[in-house]
């Protein structure tokens, strides 16, 4: 009596261990999924046109500078693809600060101002921490990422979320593959709360 006792007790205190574990979000990564189910709008930007040339640890976009991680593969993959560059990050910033700026005195300014985009100019940046967000992963053809950026402009380095897309892609293709067919189909800065 007592052994069955004890064996009901370790197999209820061992079922846990063998039951199907399901990925567990922190707060952070479900704000990140409630901003995407909220304020996701597909848009297909373009690839870098002029000149990229890779070196060991940055990538140069005609006169702009990108340093990253040498062992990051898919950073490295994702600048020679012209995917990601300043100009692209440049141009956001800029746009979004048209958008959401509020103050009359600097909407005017911009309307007089012959290059009021100058000041988010992106001379050089690092690009780090690259992550693929996984819990994501409904559709083989498309791949969410977020990636941290240290700006020469800014003090602080911002985060930002991307989506690559490659229609020819399926559940076997390779990473590498998968970025070297992809465009860049939605770009966001992290947003605070």
């Amino acid at each position: 009596m007592r052994l069955t006792y004890s064996f009901i007790f370790c197999l209820f205190f061992t079922a846990g261990v063998f039951a199907q574990k399901n990925e567990t979000l922190n707060a952070k990564d479900k704000k990140i999924i409630e901003h995407f189910e909220n304020n996701y709008k597909k848009k297909n930007y373009k690839k870098f046109e002029g000149k990229i040339a890779v070196y060991k640890n940055y990538v140069t976009f005609d006169d702009k500078t990108v340093s990253f991680d040498p062992s990051d593969k898919a950073t490295i993959s994702i600048l020679q693809n012209g995917l990601i560059y300043p100009q692209l990050i440049s141009d956001y910033q800029a746009e979004k600060y048209r958008e959401e700026t509020t103050d009359r005195t600097q909407k005017r300014f911009m309307k007089i101002q012959k290059d009021w985009k100058a000041a988010f100019d992106i001379k050089s940046l690092k690009l780090s921490l690259l992550q693929e967000l996984s819990y994501f992963k409904k559709n083989s053809t498309v791949k969410r990422f977020k990636v941290s950026s240290k700006n020469s402009n800014l003090p602080n380095s911002v985060t930002y979320f991307f989506e690559l897309t490659n229609d020819k892609a399926d559940a076997k293709t390779s990473m590498s593959d998968f970025l070297n067919g992809a465009r860049l189909t939605y770009f966001d800065q992290e947003w605070y709360d």
